[in-house]
């Protein structure tokens, strides 16, 4: 009986099958086809006084040719062109793109570039300071009202080509919301640029200060009675009431009846003339009003004549029972 034995000469036999695979991928290799790429435009060496208008191609195609088992590892985007812009002057020209201008791996060509030729147009390079504006999104809680903004710093330098740049009048912030707030509030903020080919040439950091106060309104009370104080003697006015103006916020306003207001005259202190006195009168509210301070209050008549009579027989100064 004849015995095979598989593995004599194993070394030389491993070695036969790594060279009949590499010849394999040779053959495979030499399979060459076609595939279109998207192909990014690489714009150098830009005159410092000119720049690209945003309107300008970013790519192009190019038809490439390689081993078909490679051409996948070309991917969109993943070639690059490079556009010289060394020695260009103002204004538009054509341009014309070779396919030696596009960059790929060693065992790849390009067959042709679509389109060969396209626009550019370059413009002169301006820059200029403008305001910053906050977006301000949503409305302030009721009673409330958005009073003011500061923006620090209040300017920003933009850059770009000269025809935009005059255009520009403002540059605004990432939105800032207000919606139901109820008091003033500082944040940073990004800016956004809306316009093509507008750069920031000053990053720095911007602070938005939003300044939110209480709804002041005004009320008007007729009618509120006066009343009078003193220690020692009868008072004797001319009249029993006035009426009462009050300003202040429409949330606390709310909440103040015409029955809590009165009148106050404090005669305290004062010796009886036959003249009588004029006082100013004060707002007394019943109960306390703990937010007293926060309204401003103004009586018609300002004044109140008040006359102080004898206490034992209610007669006026010299006057004779």
């Amino acid at each position: 009986m004849l015995k095979i034995n598989l593995f004599r000469n194993s070394g030389l036999k491993l070695i036969s099958v790594l060279l009949a695979g590499l010849l394999w991928l040779f053959v495979e290799n030499e399979k060459t086809g076609l595939k279109s790429v998207e192909v990014a435009l690489e714009y150098v060496n830009t005159p410092e006084t000119l720049v690209l208008m945003p309107e300008g191609r970013e790519t192009v195609t190019a038809v490439v040719r390689g081993p078909e088992a490679l051409l996948p590892r070309l991917r969109e985007g993943s070639l690059t062109a490079r556009v010289d812009l060394r020695g260009e002057t103002y204004g538009e020209s054509r341009w014309l793109l070779t396919p030696d201008d596009v960059s790929v791996p060693y065992w790849a060509e390009v067959e042709r570039v679509e389109p060969q030729q396209f626009s550019i147009n370059l413009d002169n390079r301006a820059s200029k300071a403008i305001p910053v504006l906050p977006d301000l999104k949503g409305s302030v809680a009721d009673g409330y009202v958005f009073k003011d903004y500061v923006v620090n710093p209040a300017k920003v330098t933009v850059a770009g080509p000269e025809s935009i740049v005059e255009g520009v009048r403002e540059i605004w912030t990432d939105p800032l919301v207000i919606d139901g707030m109820t008091e003033s509030f500082q944040q940073t903020v990004q800016l956004r640029v809306k316009k093509p080919g507008i750069v920031i040439e000053s990053m720095e950091e911007y602070i938005v200060q939003v300044v939110i106060v209480p709804e002041m309104v005004e009320r008007y009370f007729e009618s509120v009675p006066v009343v009078a104080v003193s220690g020692e003697h009868v008072l004797e006015l001319d009249q029993d009431s006035v009426e009462v103006w009050l300003g202040g916020p429409r949330l606390l306003l709310d909440s103040i009846g015409k029955q809590r207001l009165s009148a106050v005259l404090d005669a305290s202190g004062l010796t009886p003339r036959p003249e009588g006195y004029q006082l100013a009168p004060t707002i007394r509210f019943t109960p306390p009003l703990a937010e007293q301070d926060q309204l401003e209050v103004a009586f018609y008549p300002p004044e109140v004549r008040v006359r102080l009579l004898d206490k034992a027989n209610g007669n006026r100064p010299g006057a004779t029972g």
